[in-house]
């Protein structure tokens, strides 16, 4: 028989959906009523045995795509429908998302990036690395795919990013990258600026487990509803696509006609800060050439002090969103090497 599933207090028996929050051990919200710094959860759990399928967004918090895909997969899912469980977690850095922090990561004395400390440590004097602790014990470790939800100030082109390269990673884990690139708009990434380094993200935590898990790049133009429609819907079906694949979800698992494939992607870094101009080429799966500038910068007088190339030929994943300034290693956009085009 289905029994009840439980992360922290919160308890969701067969066929019911639970909410709550659960509480992070020694870190208080800074806002002097002692409140405990929450981690959102949603548990859907089904009528029938099967795995669980945990889905968290805002981990970095200016990247809120990731919460309102998470928020309207909640809206869809009939428990009814499922068998195993879904975990929502809408809101990971809670701290930086109501405080606005710019960087998007929930910052303390030790300037820990949230996705940089995983498993973390329940005893460690970093706020970050203790939620991080939390989070994983309670939500990762009861879950049997993890997908992470992520999306940067800029326009991009939807993308799935595994660790390939990581001699531990589990086997179902690009099998679950093709099952989110339900269809050929997707990119699937292998390798990137961020996998290469081996920090401790939660997918590198992941794969020394043999976890499956992916992360998931998309944004919209803007966060009006007309921009965020197709971002939005994308990333559900995705997700929805993949926890059929998982057998969580009923239904026929849908198979695009071909995967893009990209072996690399980088951010490209400005040197200089100032008046950003965007050239022609700069344009969603737009093809570049290795030297073809991308955006030239200016300084307050108008002189133009740099010209920023594509470092390598490829595509065009990422474009700014609305701003005209650049800092310095600012990221104008993201190229990612010439994609392979892979049949069933």
């Amino acid at each position: 028989m289905k029994k009840p599933f439980s992360i922290g207090k919160i308890t969701a028996k067969p066929g019911e959906v639970a909410k709550g929050f659960i509480p992070t051990v020694g870190l208080e919200m800074p806002d002097g009523t002692g409140n405990f710094w929450p981690i959102p959860v949603v548990i859907i759990n089904g009528t029938d045995d099967g795995p669980v399928f945990e889905v968290d967004g805002a981990i970095h918090a200016n990247e809120q795509i990731g919460t309102l895909t998470v928020l309207e997969l909640i809206k869809r899912l009939d428990p009814d429908k499922i068998s195993g469980a879904f975990v929502g977690v809408p809101v990971l850095n809670v701290k930086g998302f109501l405080y606005s922090e710019e960087v998007g990561y929930m910052e303390d004395a030790y300037n820990k990036n949230m996705n940089r400390v995983f498993p973390g440590n329940a005893n460690s004097p970093s706020a970050t690395e203790r939620a991080v602790n939390t989070f994983w014990n309670e939500v990762i470790l009861k879950s049997d795919f993890t997908v992470n939800l992520h999306g940067t100030d800029m326009a991009q082109v939807p993308r799935v990013v595994f660790s390939e390269h990581n001699p531990f990673m589990s086997e179902k884990t690009l099998e679950m990258a093709r099952a989110i690139a339900y269809d050929p708009q997707w990119i699937i990434a292998s390798q990137s600026e961020h996998t290469r380094l081996e920090e401790k993200t939660v997918q590198w935590a992941c794969a020394q487990i043999k976890k499956p898990n992916v992360f998931l790049e998309y944004g919209p133009m803007t966060f009006m509803p007309d921009d965020l429609k197709d971002p939005l819907e994308t990333s559900v079906v995705a997700i929805m696509n993949a926890m059929r694949w998982a057998r969580v979800l009923e239904g026929k698992v849908t198979i695009p006609k071909y995967w893009r494939r990209t072996p690399y992607y980088t951010h490209v870094r400005a040197k200089h800060s100032g008046v950003m101009r965007v050239q022609p080429c700069m344009k969603l799966n737009n093809t570049v050439k290795e030297g073809e500038i991308l955006v030239t910068i200016e300084d307050f007088l108008g002189n133009e002090v740099e010209e920023v190339p594509s470092p390598h030929d490829g595509l065009v994943l990422s474009i700014p969103q609305q701003y005209p300034h650049i800092g310095i290693g600012g990221g104008p956009g993201m190229i990612g090497r010439t994609p392979i085009i892979i049949k069933p």
